[in-house]
């Protein structure tokens, strides 16, 4: 009793969270499968993405790689809709027609197959082009030269003077306040479209000097969400002050897109897909794929959920478990045959840490190991051998007798010497510092980050199998 009286004293003090979609969402499976994407220059994988919704087997979806955009119209398979080279950015107009954002220009592909290219304005700067924002109203892109607009894709304006001309690299437009959120030259700005004026916006709590990765609107509660590597920042609706979430994340994951969909938040990262049913989370891994592949672009609608990446093009679908009662949950769990005790998950991580050899005890041993090195000396051990070989000979004549006698003397000397010597020299100097400290402190961060990837991918490969044997062992799935 005196914890929920306790709770009830705290809950009018906890922060607000931003939610995700209105939706169920957390109450389905997801199933990934991969999409084929034959395509040129698809081999470093898709880097761009853009969904149309339209009537059934109308929907359209556009894949950007290397090579230029590839589409697909209904269930039909992928063709190659334009070489424009290595794409950015996609987006589709209401009427049907593709914008593409390439590292060559901006492009305008037609609903008849015609390629046109629109780019902003002359020079190389203004045609490397980074975002494309489509609205009711107007058209916005983010090029290397600034952030440009127009009301009809063919006459284009510079946004402001009053905005940097470094690279606009994320855009989010709100058409109904209305405004724009840019990241220009590495800095988050607020632009609100009716006065032309832009400004600057710091935010308290932000990385300091790392640039966002993404500007998204359209969460529900949250006039935008700015998307930082290894954090989420939003600015709540009517409020004056963004809020800084920095959620649990697999070590090591760097964060890229954001979309609302399904009743989720979904997040594209170099690690693989993750999802939640708000901004503070909780976070998990998409099932695999998508879970375990860098993504690099999401498009949604509806229940369906795109993601692009190196592993090609992968669309999910929720899979809906029928809800089993109390009273079924028991009768199965008494007909279902006993099954053999089971490790837990600790047990599993530490089997595999000690196979793998990524357990705490290997960094004990180096840290021992560098701590006695001082006390041991450097041992050299010295051989030397040297050989002398003397020849002497004497020569003469005597005259004995009346005969002449020769006489000869010889004399021969070897000498053979042999030195050995072993010598010790200690360096105590390394009790107090050793030089390789900082090789070990190297590698301890490397091992460090190597054994929160194993863990993370043990658990989740150990959980989804426990999923899949509950629902196995479910009467009637």
């Amino acid at each position: 009793m005196q914890g929920v009286l306790l709770l009830l004293l705290l809950l009018p003090l906890a922060r607000p969270v931003v939610a995700g979609p209105s939706g169920d969402g957390g109450g389905a499976s997801w199933r990934w499968r991969r999409v084929p994407v034959t395509a040129p220059g698809q081999s470093g994988g898709l880097m761009a993405l853009a969904l149309r919704a339209g009537e059934p087997g109308r929907n359209a979806v556009a894949v950007g790689h290397a090579g230029g955009v590839s589409l697909r119209v209904g269930d039909g398979p992928f063709e190659l809709a334009a070489r424009t080279g290595p794409v950015r950015d996609l987006a589709f107009e209401p009427g049907g027609s593709l914008w593409i954002a390439s590292l060559a220009g901006l492009w305008h592909w037609s609903r008849e197959g015609q390629l046109s290219e629109r780019s902003p304005a002359p020079g190389e700067r203004a045609r490397s082009v980074h975002r494309i924002v489509v609205g009711a109203r107007r058209l916005v892109v983010g090029t290397d030269a600034g952030a440009w607009q127009s009301h009809d894709g063919q006459r284009w304006r510079r946004l402001s003077e009053a905005l940097p001309t470094g690279p606009v690299t994320a855009i989010a437009l709100q058409e109904d306040a209305p405004e724009l959120w840019l990241v220009v030259a590495g800095e988050l700005w607020r632009f609100e479209l009716d006065s032309g004026r832009g400004s600057p916006v710091r935010i308290v709590g932000a990385p300091a000097g790392v640039a966002p990765a993404d500007l998204v609107s359209g969460v529900p509660g949250a006039s935008v969400v700015v998307v930082y590597p290894r954090s989420l920042a939003f600015l709540p609706l009517g409020a004056a002050r963004f809020e800084v979430v920095r959620p649990a994340w697999p070590p090591g994951a760097v964060a890229n897109r954001l979309t609302p969909a399904a009743g989720r938040l979904w997040l594209a990262t170099d690690l693989g897909l993750l999802h939640a049913p708000a901004l503070a989370g909780p976070w998990r891994r998409a099932e695999a794929p998508a879970g375990s592949a860098e993504i690099l672009a999401l498009a949604a609608s509806g229940e369906d959920v795109l993601a692009a990446g190196r592993l090609g093009l992968l669309h999910g679908s929720p899979v809906l478990r029928a809800p089993i009662s109390f009273a079924r949950d028991v009768v199965a769990a008494r007909a279902r045959p006993s099954q053999p005790a089971e490790p837990g998950i600790r047990s599993v991580q530490r089997a595999s840490l000690r196979y793998l050899d990524l357990g705490p005890e290997r960094m004990r041993a180096l840290r021992a190991g560098l701590a006695l090195r001082g006390w041991f000396p450097s041992v050299s051990l010295r051989l030397a051998a040297a050989r002398d070989r003397r020849w002497r000979r004497d020569y003469d004549q005597a005259f004995l007798s009346g005969d002449t006698r020769h006489l000869q003397d010889r004399e021969t000397n070897q000498n053979l010497d042999l030195e050995a010597a072993l010598v010790m020299s200690w360096d105590l100097a390394g009790l107090a510092f050793d030089a390789d400290a900082l090789d070990l402190s190297r590698e301890r961060r490397l091992i460090v980050s190597l054994r929160d990837s194993v863990l993370d991918e043990i658990n989740q490969l150990y959980f989804e199998r426990r999923g899949l044997l509950e629902r196995l062992a479910q009467p009637g799935d």
